[in-house]
């Protein structure tokens, strides 16, 4: 066999950066998570509040481009069963999680689906517990 040797201090060098790159990671998503739990909490505080939503309030706390949202706003309005009035969304006959998992979905906000868990799913229409990803609801056949 040739002569093969390793340069050990070369190795660890390479180790000790890429642990230091995965700790930078995984602070970075602590804080992204930690950004999205408060938006999460934002949200749930104006939806108690009132389910009529201002549009430009609803745009700035999310932080999201206006092109995007504008763009994106009917699709969630009609995917949830939303109201358009003026300018404020009439959330009455939907859920918080529901809600935000559809903000997430059609704004492309990121929120990780960690985060999204502690969410419960509810049907929009008999209010019913729901598991993740389902497509009807197993109490009133409504399509989600």
């Amino acid at each position: 066999m040739g002569d093969f040797e390793i340069d050990w201090n070369k190795y660890r060098r390479m180790v000790k950066k890429s642990k230091k790159r995965r700790h930078v990671v995984k602070k970075k998503q602590e804080l992204i998570d930690q950004s999205n739990q408060e938006l999460i909490s934002s949200l749930k505080n104006m939806m108690q509040v009132s389910k009529l939503i201002n549009i430009n309030m609803l745009k700035e706390v999310l932080g999201v481009d206006s092109s995007i949202f504008y763009q994106n706003l009917f699709n969630l309005a009609a995917k949830l069963g939303i109201t358009i009035e003026g300018d404020y969304l009439n959330a009455d006959n939907v859920s918080v999680s529901n809600f935000i998992r559809a903000l997430n979905k059609y704004l492309k906000l990121n929120i990780s689906e960690n985060l999204l868990m502690d969410e419960k799913l509810t049907c929009q229409y008999c209010g019913s517990s729901l598991q993740p990803n389902t497509k009807f609801c197993p109490n009133c056949g409504a399509a989600l």
